[in-house]
């Protein structure tokens, strides 16, 4: 389907880029406009992708792309996958592009496909998305905001990129961006198997300190942490401060004691 541009449109076009213009004159002669690449995006993809090839070489216009398709969830997700593939997409440089793609999918609750980008920006090396992220903050709402950041946390955390996790609960933390407990657990948890002791307490610490209640897992972390370390008063402490909070022990607290006492010969 062809469109023909009014005089405001022709004033449009002689705004943009000489690339621009000669790619919107030669394939559809429309006005740079969001609803016109959008049209552009959607048609191309289902006919002819090769047309989207001016768009993918320029990172601004791409960027600009992404953001006029913001509505279409689904598309956006195509639309990237396909120009990722594409030979002249800068994946060194695209960390604004995923971060763009990332608010489009949290703003449209599509959390599995956000966490399979997440996913993806970390794998290449595209750690920047965490700060640019926090730097745009307003672009989405708080909440979208914080659940793009969790599952930073997650993906690092099953990674075992404990340093990088570290990182980004701090920045979280210092934004006024509580993290959710069960990626701290995840923290806590490679702390502890790493034997960053110190690091860990630090963690739990600040998690106290700025309201993200600590859960049964949580506790067991750090009591098996200082049960391990041999610091036994810290965790007979940190177990009245458990059942003072309203947590039960479970199984898993009892056996973790048990094996610290043993340990400490201090049973039996």
């Amino acid at each position: 389907m062809l469109f023909t541009p009014s005089v405001r449109a022709y004033r449009t076009l002689r705004t943009t880029s000489p690339k621009l213009r000669l790619f919107l004159h030669r394939h559809l002669s429309i006005p740079h406009s969001d609803s016109s690449i959008e049209t552009l995006i959607c048609e191309s993809l289902r006919s002819d992708p090769l047309k989207l090839e001016p768009i993918v070489s320029d990172p601004q216009l791409f960027l600009r792309a992404l953001r006029s398709i913001r509505a279409r969830p689904v598309i956006v997700v195509r639309f990237f996958r396909w120009a990722e593939a594409h030979p002249r997409f800068d994946r060194a440089g695209s960390t604004a592009a995923f971060v763009a793609v990332l608010e489009i999918l949290a703003a449209s609750g599509f959390v599995g496909p956000a966490r399979s980008f997440v996913d993806r920006a970390l794998s290449l090396g595209l750690h920047g998305v965490v700060d640019l992220l926090i730097e745009r903050r307003g672009a989405v709402s708080e909440a979208a905001l914080k659940l793009l950041l969790d599952l930073v946390l997650y993906v690092y955390g099953k990674n075992s990129m404990t340093r990088r996790s570290l990182s980004t609960f701090y920045k979280m933390v210092y934004n006024g961006l509580a993290p959710d407990v069960k990626y701290c657990n995840w923290l806590l948890r490679n702390l502890r198997d790493e034997g960053l002791s110190d690091m860990a307490s630090a963690v739990y610490e600040v998690m106290v300190h700025n309201g993200i209640g600590p859960s049964i897992i949580t506790y067991n972390t750090m009591l098996d942490l200082y049960c391990k370390e041999g610091e036994l008063w810290r965790a007979l402490d940190l177990l009245s401060e458990m059942q003072k909070n309203g947590v039960s022990p479970s199984s898993i607290t009892y056996n973790v004691l048990i094996n610290g006492l043993s340990k400490s010969g201090k049973l039996g």
